[in-house]
């Protein structure tokens, strides 16, 4: 693409502070990123911190590499937002906020540890009733909130739809998770979501963990954000609540 549409153009010319853009698939999204991400470091000074340009799947982070022409090295950051949750706010400030967990250390499901050496003494599973599948603390995940309380869901085998426990198991499978936490830190990408999203929102510290992420990163893109799963949307929502 040679030349921004109108409709582009007028995106890279916007001085609002949240700029939000609908885009069907081939529309021109990743140039417009790129560019976005060009035109940002032509004008930006030391001080104004990296750049973090973050998308649902590592597809995404390569796609908008590829636009822009080359790598964002430090002090920028170009990846998933899972990981950009993970390095910048879970694995440095879970131990500052939440004293009794163990340090962070992020399992992708299929190194999931329930083949490991010794892992039968270690509990893994939450039994339910009589005659079901125990809930595995690694493929239920977390979908949102309910009066304050999380939504946990599960699927018993990998072609099963998701389904929500209800809240005598929801109870139980988060009683399990924290204990996981406590003993050995080991996180699903959904738990790095929603203890993100508690790190970011707690009363005491939150504000600092802010502050000191957006001093790190003042200018921050999401590629496919209508991707994000509820937890990650309310990190995302929880940073841009900040006038910085």
């Amino acid at each position: 693409m040679n030349a921004p549409t109108p409709e582009q153009q007028a995106v890279l010319d916007s001085y609002a502070r949240v700029r939000v853009v609908q885009a069907v698939p081939g529309s021109g999204k990743t140039w417009l990123v790129a560019n976005l991400i060009k035109t940002e470091l032509a004008q930006r000074q030391l001080n104004h911190g990296g750049i973090a340009a973050l998308s649902f799947t590592r597809v995404g982070g390569e796609e908008i590499r590829r636009a822009a022409g080359y790598d964002l090295c430090h002090p920028h950051f170009v990846g998933t937002l899972d990981s950009f949750l993970f390095k910048f706010v879970v694995r440095p400030f879970l131990k500052q906020v939440y004293p009794i967990y163990a340090v962070p250390r992020l399992i992708p499901a299929e190194w999931e540890p329930n083949q490991w050496k010794g892992a039968k003494s270690w509990k893994l599973t939450v039994p339910v009733d009589i005659g079901k599948e125990p809930f595995n603390l690694f493929k239920v995940c977390f979908l949102g909130e309910d009066q304050g309380k999380p939504v946990i869901a599960c699927k018993q085998r990998d072609w099963d739809q998701v389904v929500p426990l209800d809240e005598q198991a929801r109870d139980a499978v988060l009683k399990a998770k924290q204990e996981l936490w406590k003993k050995h830190g080991w996180l699903t990408h959904s738990d790095v979501a929603f203890l993100a999203s508690k790190i970011l929102g707690n009363q005491t510290h939150g504000m600092t963990v802010r502050a000191e992420l957006l001093r790190r990163f003042g200018f921050i893109i999401i590629d496919e954000l209508q991707d994000t799963g509820w937890f990650l949307g309310q990190c995302v929502m929880q940073l841009l609540a900040e006038p910085s």
